[in-house]
């Protein structure tokens, strides 16, 4: 699968040159190696605890929300991480670091 993640994920980015950013989201990034397509890496983080309280506003079963967090276990290379965002906190929280970010950038 992850020869034709890759392969797409290059037709969307020839498809959009002329596009001053494009954001790829993929929680296998490191696995498809798709960060050597990216100019800068930015890891969005948050505690597990923030995890169940989103999956119980989502209206999750305990045992499913549980089994889901055991399973979101990615690989992470933090040496090609540029930054980190801690998601633990409001939406105009997560929004203004994003901004900052891409000021930065």
């Amino acid at each position: 699968m992850f020869p034709l993640i890759r392969s797409e994920v290059k037709n969307i980015l020839n498809e959009n040159r002329d596009k001053n950013y494009i954001i790829i989201e993929a929680a296998i990034l490191f696995d498809c190696k798709l960060d050597l397509m990216c100019d800068y890496i930015i890891l969005v983080d948050n505690s597990e605890e923030r995890r169940e309280i989103f999956l119980k506003n989502k209206n999750f079963l305990d045992d499913d929300i549980e089994l889901r967090i055991e399973g979101q276990y990615i690989k992470i290379n933090r040496k090609k991480v540029n930054f980190i965002i801690n998601n633990n906190n409001s939406k105009e929280s997560l929004l203004k670091k994003v901004e900052k970010i891409f000021k930065n950038i």
